[in-house]
């Protein structure tokens, strides 16, 4: 919940702050720290990754309607950021209580990776292949979604209701192609070949979607009649053209992620470290989409041009992913 909480409070900031950077800092560890804590064994750590991560982008989901439908609107900014703290002590409370029933040891105890063996694994040729192929789809994600958000401008408006309503719908795409590569795809034999074909799909797919793109405001013109009249039909004139753009590409990133974690880790024993150089690289990657589209390539160029670069990215990560998987190596 503070994922989308912390989301949407910097989006309606009117001046810079600190402490968003220092709990952003505290988010990304923990993913990692939770596969470790519930890591197992080989067979199982695809599922164990992306279940984490689709439960953790649906709360995120959750936070970012639920703040700006219900909580700015009834509570102010300062009432829903100690909602938000107040929620995130419940959850450490959960935890504690779960540590001491397990008599204060590990919740799962396992044993960690010697430091020269963890480093061998980290400078194998295919772990450096994951590696980009994961600082690539990240920016190509985080740019894609600067361009998507941009195009719907036009079509949900720029309030911080519509911002929601679009990050939610990115950020559901994402939780639901993370549950379904742990339902279906979490055992399979090459996780770095999938990976691979999941990141062209998102290129070729989000080239396809510039035509849907061009065609939101002609469409959203057509359903405005028949649904503009009540409540419901004006949120839906928002969350359909998002659907509609957005759905496919970010379902299948939701299980590109998993996927490149399974095949960056090898061993139980360093899953948590793992995750979190895989989960590390892939957000660098995103600040760095983010920043390059949003600050150059889409003033300069143009949005057809800037997703076109975006989708460039996507294709190497994919080729890259592809690569590690007949790499030889740990």
């Amino acid at each position: 919940v503070i994922m989308g909480v912390t989301s949407l409070i910097q989006r309606v900031r009117t001046r810079p702050a600190g402490p968003p950077g220092a709990l952003a800092t505290l988010m990304g560890a923990t993913l990692p720290v939770l596969v470790r804590a519930r890591a197992d064994g080989d067979g199982v750590l695809g599922s164990i990754v992306a279940r984490l991560y689709a439960l953790n982008t649906s709360g995120a989901v959750v936070g970012s309607l639920s703040t700006a439908l219900l909580f700015i609107p009834w509570m102010g900014l300062a009432g829903t950021v100690q909602l938000a703290a107040a929620l995130n002590l419940v959850a450490a409370l959960l935890v504690y209580s779960l540590w001491r029933e397990a008599g204060g040891r590990e919740l799962r105890a396992v044993p960690t990776a010697s430091p020269g063996s963890t480093a061998r694994l980290r400078l194998s040729a295919p772990r450096r292949w994951l590696l980009v192929s994961a600082a690539l789809s990240g920016a190509g994600a985080l740019g894609l979604e600067v361009l998507w958000a941009r195009s719907l401008v036009l079509t949900t408006g720029s309030s911080t209701q519509a911002a929601a309503l679009t990050l939610a719908t990115f950020l559901g795409g994402i939780a639901l192609g993370s549950a379904a590569y742990s339902r279906y795809l979490a055992r399979v034999r090459s996780p770095a070949l999938w990976a691979g074909g999941f990141q062209l799909l998102i290129a070729v797919s989000s080239v396809l979607l510039l035509r849907v793109a061009v065609s939101l405001p002609y469409a959203y013109l057509t359903l405005w009649t028949p649904l503009h009249g009540n409540a419901a039909g004006l949120v839906a004139l928002r969350v359909l053209p998002a659907v509609a753009l957005m759905l496919l590409p970010t379902f299948v990133m939701g299980a590109a992620l998993p996927a490149l974690i399974q095949a960056y880790s090898h061993t139980p024993r360093a899953a948590g470290r793992d995750v979190g150089v895989v989960y590390g690289v892939n957000t660098l990657g995103g600040v760095a989409g983010a920043l390059l589209v949003g600050l150059l390539l889409l003033p300069r160029l143009g949005v057809t041009v800037a997703t076109l670069v975006a989708a460039l990215a996507y294709l190497v990560a994919a080729v890259a992913a592809i690569s590690a998987s007949g790499s030889k190596g740990p």
